[in-house]
C-alpha cells in the first residue's frame, strides 16, 4: 500500500490503463474461445519423409458447376400452305441467270411455316429445384383441353398438306401455257447478255488499272525519300568531320590566353552539333516515311494481286453467265423441259410436306403421354422455369440441370506463372469442403491476354476441368488449384500441405515432442504439388506433424 501511495499520479494512471487493457484483452480471448468452441477441432499426424515431388504453381479460384437447358422439342407449329393459299400463276421456275425469274415469278413455298399462335398449358409442375431426375420421369402436366386442341390442328394440317399435294400433282399440265409464253422472252436473251458480259470485264479492268496507277505514284514517292535520305545521310558524314574539328579546336585552344579563338572553337562546335541533331532527326523522320511507303506499296501489291484474280474469275464468270443467256435463247425447248421437271419437284415438295404433317402428329403422341412431358435425360433440377400456368410452344427452355461431367475452375494467373502452363497440363486440386481429398483435373482452355493499365500486368483466364465429375460439387465452392510441372521432380523432405499454416508472411507447423505434446515451429517451405510441400528448414525426417481437421 505504501507503494501505491508513494507513486505518482501519472504513473497511477498508466499503471490502471494497462490493468484495464489486460482485462479487456482476456475478456475478448475468452469470448473468442466461447464462440469459435461451436466447431471442435480434431488432429491428424503424419512423419516428415523424403519423398518424390514435383514442382507446381498454385493459384485459388471458385468451382463452376456446368448446366444444360431441357427444352420442349416438338414441333407443334402451324401448317400455313392451305386451300386459300394455293396458286400456279407465276410458277415457271427458271435455270441460274433466266431473265424470267428476274421478271418476278411468285414461287409457291411447299414448307410448313412456324406459327407463335399455338401453345401448351402447363396444368401442374411435377418436379423442384433440387429434386434428381432420371430419363422418363415425369416433368409437367399439360392441361387436357389444350393437348386435344393441339392434336385437332394437327390432325387438321395433316388433311390439309394432303389436299394441296393432290392439288400440285393434277396441275402441273398448266406449266404448258407458260412454257410458250417463255419461248417468246427468251429471244431477247443475246443482245442483253453480250452488254452484261461487257460491263462486268470493263468495271472489273478499270479497279486493276486504278491500283497499278496508285501503286506507281508510290513508288515514285519512295524513290524520292530514298534518295533524299541518302543526300542527308551523306551530310551526316560530312558534319561528323566538322563536329570532330570544332571539338579539337575548343579541346585544344586555351581558354584563357586565347579566349577568342575558344570561343569560335565553341561555337563552331555547338552549330555542328545543332546541325548533327537536325540531320538524324531528319533521317528518323525519313526512315519512318520509307517504312510506312513500303508497307503501303506492299498492301497495294496484295490488292492487286487480289483484284487481277477478281478479274480473272470475274471475266470467268460473265463469260459463262453470257453463255448460259446465250443457251437459253437458242435452247427454248429445252428450257421448257427443265420448267415441267420444275413442276415435278414442286409437286415432290408439297408430297414432303404432307409427310412432314404426318410425321409431326406422329411424334405428338409419342412426346405427350397421358398429357405429360417427360425428362430425355438425368440430372439434378438447378431450375424450373415454366409454372402452373404458363404456356409453351416449340424450343421453349423447361428447366435446367446440373452436368456434373462438365465442373471446372476459372482462374486468373500473371503472365510470369504462365511458362509451365498450357492446354493438357495437369493439375491437382483440393477443396476447402473436402480438406481431406485431393482432385485432379487439366488445362482445357487459356483465354487471350489482357493487360491491367492500373499495374501494367498482363493475365490470363485459364480454365481448369476435373477429370471426374461428382454430384458433391456446388456452385461457388473455394478451389486451390495446382499446376504441375512434369519437367521438375526430385527427392526432397516434405509433409502434408494442411500441416502448414501461414502467418504474417511466416510458415508453421504443429511438431509432436518427445513428451506428446504439440509445439509450434516456424519453418522455411519450398515447392509444392498442392498435396504435399517441402520443408527446407524447421524439422527434420521421420518428425511428427499434426494436420488440423474440422470435425
Amino acid at each position: 500500500m505504501n507503494r501505491w501511495k508513494n507513486l505518482d499520479k501519472k504513473k497511477k494512471i498508466f499503471l490502471i490503463a494497462g490493468i484495464a487493457a489486460i482485462v479487456l484483452l482476456f475478456l475478448t480471448a475468452m469470448i473468442f474461445m466461447v464462440l469459435s468452441g461451436k466447431e471442435e477441432v480434431v488432429y491428424e499426424e503424419a512423419k516428415a519423409e523424403y519423398q518424390s515431388l514435383q514442382e507446381g504453381i498454385s493459384s485459388d479460384g471458385s468451382v463452376s458447376v456446368g448446366t444444360s437447358d431441357m427444352t420442349f422439342d416438338l414441333d407443334i407449329s402451324q401448317y400455313t400452305q392451305g386451300e386459300s393459299d394455293f396458286s400456279w400463276e407465276g410458277e415457271i421456275s427458271q435455270p441460274a441467270g433466266g431473265m424470267m425469274g428476274e421478271a418476278g415469278m411468285g414461287g409457291s413455298s411447299q414448307t410448313a411455316s412456324a406459327s407463335s399462335a399455338r401453345t401448351l398449358m402447363i396444368e401442374e409442375v411435377l418436379v423442384s429445384v433440387g429434386e434428381e431426375i432420371q430419363e422418363g420421369t415425369p416433368l409437367f402436366r399439360l392441361s387436357e383441353e389444350s393437348v386435344t386442341a393441339i392434336r385437332e390442328e394437327l390432325e387438321q394440317d395433316l388433311s390439309d398438306a394432303q389436299l394441296d399435294y393432290e392439288k400440285q400433282s393434277t396441275q402441273q399440265a398448266l406449266t404448258l401455257t407458260e412454257a410458250e409464253l417463255e419461248k417468246k422472252t427468251n429471244q431477247l436473251y443475246g443482245q442483253y447478255a453480250e452488254l452484261s458480259y461487257q460491263q462486268s470485264v470493263e468495271q472489273l479492268q478499270e479497279e486493276v488499272d486504278a491500283k497499278q496507277e496508285e501503286i506507281a505514284e508510290n513508288q515514285e514517292s519512295l524513290t524520292q525519300l530514298q534518295q533524299e535520305l541518302s543526300e542527308a545521310q551523306e551530310s551526316l558524314l560530312n558534319n561528323e568531320e566538322v563536329l570532330e574539328n570544332a571539338r579539337y579546336a575548343k579541346d585544344n585552344t586555351d581558354k584563357e590566353n586565347d579566349l577568342y579563338n575558344w570561343l569560335v572553337a565553341l561555337n563552331s562546335w555547338e552549330d555542328a552539333s545543332a546541325v548533327k541533331e537536325d540531320l538524324e532527326s531528319e533521317i528518323e523522320s525519313l526512315t519512318e516515311q520509307i517504312e510506312e511507303l513500303t508497307d503501303t506499296i506492299e498492301t497495294a501489291q496484295l490488292e492487286l494481286e487480289s483484284l487481277n484474280k477478281e478479274l480473272e474469275t470475274g471475266t470467268v464468270t460473265a463469260e459463262a453467265e453470257k453463255d448460259t443467256r446465250l443457251y437459253q435463247s437458242s435452247n427454248t425447248d429445252e428450257i421448257y423441259s427443265y420448267t415441267v421437271e420444275s413442276a415435278n419437284l414442286q409437286a415432290s415438295q408439297a408430297q414432303d410436306v404432307w409427310e412432314d404433317a404426318r410425321e409431326k402428329l406422329d411424334e405428338f403422341d409419342s412426346y405427350i403421354v397421358n398429357c405429360e412431358i417427360c425428362a430425355d435425360t438425368s440430372g439434378i433440377v438447378t431450375e424450373v422455369l415454366k409454372e402452373e400456368g404458363d404456356s409453351i410452344s416449340g424450343e421453349d427452355i423447361l428447366l435446367t440441370l446440373s452436368d456434373y461431367g462438365n465442373t471446372t475452375i476459372v482462374l486468373t494467373m500473371d503472365e510470369t506463372d504462365m511458362e509451365n502452363v498450357a492446354v493438357g497440363t495437369k493439375v491437382n486440386i483440393t477443396l476447402d469442403a473436402y480438406e481431406d481429398q485431393v482432385f485432379t483435373g487439366s488445362v482445357t482452355e487459356i483465354g487471350d491476354a489482357s493487360m491491367n493499365s492500373d499495374t501494367n500486368t498482363t493475365t490470363y483466364e485459364v480454365t481448369v476441368t476435373f477429370d471426374e465429375g461428382s454430384a458433391g460439387f456446388y456452385e461457388g465452392m473455394t478451389a486451390e488449384v495446382t499446376f504441375l510441372n512434369e519437367e521438375s521432380e526430385k527427392e526432397v523432405l516434405c509433409v502434408p500441405k494442411r500441416a502448414v499454416t501461414q502467418r504474417e508472411g511466416k510458415s508453421y507447423v504443429l511438431v509432436k515432442e518427445e513428451d506428446g505434446s504439440m509445439q509450434e515451429r516456424e519453418v522455411t517451405t519450398g515447392i509444392s504439388d498442392g498435396v504435399f510441400v517441402e520443408i527446407t528448414q524447421g524439422i527434420e525426417e521421420g518428425e511428427t506433424v499434426f494436420l488440423a481437421s474440422k470435425a
